[in-house]
């Protein structure tokens, strides 16, 4: 079994270990058990919200505190955006 994060629109696994991609293999049972841990490490990591207020709404993105990895953004958000004027720790 392989694992880990997409790299792109077509669902490639991005085989970096340092990403989390994972390899294992075993019966069942314990390849059940490596998901779920790399999943609980997944969820256990910090994410925080960035907010760029403009006129009548609020653009965000969302990413990993820990490597500022992006979960998802608004499409409006520019990849070269002006610092966020709010960011706000959702999971700590």
């Amino acid at each position: 079994m392989q694992a880990g994060k997409v790299s792109d629109d077509l669902f490639n696994l991005d085989k970096t270990p340092g990403r989390g991609f994972f390899f294992a293999s075993g019966t069942t049972g314990e390849l059940a058990l490596h998901c779920a841990d790399w999943l609980e490490r997944v969820l256990c990591r910090p994410v925080v919200r960035s907010e760029w207020p403009t006129g009548k709404r609020v653009l965000a993105s969302w990413e990993f505190a820990d490597t500022e990895e992006g979960l998802v953004s608004d499409l409006l958000v520019s990849a070269n955006a002006p610092p966020p004027a709010r960011r706000i720790q959702i999971r700590p």
